[in-house]
């Protein structure tokens, strides 16, 4: 964890597979955090395979801007079956925020803000829209919330401001315990910022 932020994230196959074509990253370094979901096309093996090596590719990239993040990763999987994503960058000093999406990934800001994130149209790997970044900052003990479309986007703020007091890793469980298709992959990022006084 990082004194600015608590954070969970989790995947789930496809029941009946064994491996996941759903990944995520999340990483702090000094002030910042960065969150970035990936759905690859399809499930299984083959999806699994390329969800890997995204995610290795990940998890050695420096922490960046959203928009060319995703333009690096469109041009290093130029080719592949193709994916979608989003990522997200906070100061954990001041709340600021860069977002930027490319398909059906779903962001928004729960709680206290409520904010649909919108993305633009395409398969990353294959053919995209020109990714447009959106900025924002965040109000104290902001939920962001960021899942693939193995959840349902159905989102009930109601029932989940029931658990927005808990820790993110309950929050995550509420997510897929009440969301989940059961027909895809599916995976979740869960963040809340709690900024150092």
């Amino acid at each position: 964890m990082s004194e600015y932020f608590d954070y969970a994230m989790d995947t789930h196959p496809l029941p009946g597979e064994s491996c996941c074509g759903d990944t995520g990253v999340i990483r702090c370094q000094g002030h910042q955090l960065q969150a970035t979901l990936v759905d690859v096309l399809g499930h299984g093996a083959e999806a699994a395979a390329l969800a890997g090596d995204i995610h290795d590719q990940l998890e050695n990239m420096p922490l960046t801007a959203p928009e060319p993040l995703l333009l690096q990763l469109h041009e290093d999987f130029r080719g592949s079956r193709g994916f979608v994503a989003s990522s997200i960058l906070i100061n954990g000093n001041s709340g600021q925020f860069d977002y930027c999406g490319i398909g059906n990934i779903q962001a928004r800001i729960a709680t206290p803000q409520q904010h649909q994130f919108v993305n633009r149209d395409g398969v990353l790997g294959y053919r995209i829209v020109k990714p447009v970044t959106h900025s924002g900052k965040l109000i104290d003990d902001s939920i962001l919330i960021m899942h693939s479309d193995g959840l349902s986007s159905r989102f009930r703020h109601d029932a989940f401001m029931a658990v927005s007091r808990q820790d993110c890793q309950h929050m995550l469980a509420h997510m897929f315990r009440h969301y989940d298709k059961h027909h895809d992959d599916s995976s979740c990022i869960i963040i809340r910022w709690r900024p150092c006084n």
